[in-house]
């Protein structure tokens, strides 16, 4: 009974770590309200669309918005679900963490929460623990994939659930078909290799992935006209941006000081001497992480600070790290010590183990304290080498759902926007939206590449393709200022002269003591102020 008491301690203040954290970082970024309009368009009755009447597929994390249409469908706000469920399943993946470790050493052992302690304290796993995207619920159901087949490797059921779930991931995120490939060579190794799995158990993986995948895939396909996402064609292209998402993987192990936690990996031999299940485990999950890893590097990374593509593999990483450290421990156990030593011998191993148990513990507590560090530096608002922090994603968020809100009370019907800002803004406006980055366009003539190839935004229109599409307002990337400025003080380049456009003075009611402007184009002429 006692013991139970402490592991309901333990997981309480981890538990209450997250959720400090993520209070802290708290945020919802403005992708997320690409699929918050999806969603509002599919409970309208307008199906999966951007724009009512194009199909397109702009987002790419399908069961992810399905889910938050059922909370729409009974008038919930998505920002405040998406964050509420992010945290849910934050809270879900650390419990399976702890259970994972709970079937590898049934006996209560402290180092069973180390992975999950290592994970709340990872600033990245805490951020994108809201944020309004699926990066939580995806981390928790490739876990959970990850959880079934290494815990039932003799139990049918369990190769049926993981296949099912693998297949989610895959519903979830498109990429997340890497994880299922992985685990479909894994089975085969176990099968081929060491024998301990049957083919029939393999065969029913297979059917339990591809029946309900297939399903969906071919609907999707059918349904949007594409084989891969809109944005894959957008935002990846015909060239690999390698170089940029390897320093994308640098930058997250700089920051977080991931070295830190390699050093433990030396002692892995340790820890899986000690158990069994360790040894059959810690290849499936290195694999995870390394291939998982090379297509983030592969395709480029990510603008949005906090590294939310590599915290799908950060419970693997930190389950590796935990077994490191525990096989620091396991390395001079006293039940392996000559039971006759002269004094000197017991002096010399006594210290040797004094070094290693202090080493240990300042490895783990600097870890904690390097993972939660970057927090604070990413709470506030900055853009370094085309990385817009938390800080700054939260106030773009803030300030661009009043801009949609003021278009919304201005603007008429019929009238159309083009943004290179396709979320909050598109969202609460409810006008006709042009992406300006293509992602609402099946294809991309006039396509124009940005020599900073900043993640997922090396293309844009051309200026000549957009006055074509004479949308009403152009505001491209939205900047919110402090100063009013009348529309005839405004520069307009010839080219949207020409074709009609005005400049714009849009005031912004930010609060009820705070006004600011955006400066744009319009077909209309007006002047609110």
């Amino acid at each position: 009974m006692k013991k139970a008491y402490i592991s309901i301690i333990l997981t309480t203040i981890i538990f209450l770590v997250l959720l400090v954290h993520v209070n802290y970082l708290r945020f919802v970024c403005d992708d997320a309200f690409i699929s918050f309009r999806y969603a509002k368009n599919f409970v309208e009755g307008h199906g999966l669309v951007y724009n009512i009447g194009e199909k397109v597929e702009g987002y790419t994390n399908f069961l992810w918005t399905l889910l938050l249409s059922l909370f729409m469908k009974i008038g919930l706000d998505p920002a405040m679900v998406s964050q509420v469920m992010g945290i849910l399943f934050s809270l879900a993946t650390i419990l399976l963490l702890l259970r994972l470790n709970r079937w590898l050493y049934p006996s209560p052992n402290l180092f069973n929460y180390l992975a999950p302690l290592l994970l709340v304290c990872c600033g990245a796993y805490a951020a994108w623990s809201t944020g309004g995207l699926e990066t939580s619920f995806f981390t928790f159901l490739v876990l959970l994939g990850s959880y079934f087949l290494v815990t039932g490797i003799n139990k049918k059921m369990n190769f049926i659930f993981s296949g099912i779930t693998f297949a989610f991931v895959g519903m979830t995120r498109l990429d997340g078909v890497i994880f299922g490939g992985v685990t479909f060579l894994f089975v085969l190794y176990l099968l081929v290799v060491k024998k301990n799995v049957e083919f029939k158990s393999l065969l029913l993986w297979i059917i339990s992935f591809l029946l309900p995948f297939l399903v969906y895939f071919f609907w999707r396909w059918s349904y949007y006209g594409r084989f891969l996402p809109n944005t894959f064609y957008v935002k990846v292209g015909e060239e690999s941006l390698y170089r940029q998402g390897l320093a994308y993987l640098f930058d997250f192990v700089k920051r977080f000081w991931i070295g830190i936690m390699v050093i433990p990996l030396a002692f892995l031999g340790k820890a899986i001497r000690s158990n069994a299940n360790l040894k059959m485990i810690l290849p499936y999950f290195a694999s995870l992480i390394l291939v998982f890893s090379f297509y983030v590097s592969y395709t480029g990374g990510d603008f949005m600070d906090m590294f939310r593509f590599i915290v799908p593999v950060l419970p693997f990483f930190f389950f590796l790290a935990q077994e490191g450290f525990r096989g620091m421990y396991y390395s001079s156990p006293p039940r392996l010590r000559p039971k006759r030593l002269s004094k000197s011998q017991s002096t010399t191993r006594r210290r040797k183990e004094i070094a290693l148990v202090s080493l240990e513990m300042l490895l783990i507590g600097l870890s904690l304290v390097l993972l939660a560090y970057p927090s604070k530096e990413s709470n506030k608002i900055w853009n370094r080498n085309g990385i817009d922090s938390v800080g700054l994603l939260r106030d773009y968020t803030r300030l661009w759902s009043k801009v949609g809100l003021t278009f919304k009370s201005l603007a008429k019907p019929g009238e159309s926007l083009s943004t290179g800002a396709a979320g909050a803004m598109p969202y609460y406006s409810e006008l006709y939206t042009i992406d300006e980055l293509y992602l609402t366009f099946r294809s991309q003539p006039g396509l124009k590449v940005l020599k900073a190839r900043r993640a997922g935004h090396q293309m844009m229109m051309t200026d000549e393709f957009l006055v074509t599409l004479k949308p009403t307002y152009i505001v491209a990337h939205p900047q919110i200022h402090d100063e009013y400025k009348k529309p005839e003080d405004l520069f307009v380049a010839e080219l949207y002269s020409r074709a009609g456009y005005k400049p714009m003075t849009l005031p912004v009611k930010i609060s009820d003591n705070d006004t600011m402007y955006l400066y744009g184009l319009s077909l209309r002429s007006f002047d609110p102020q």
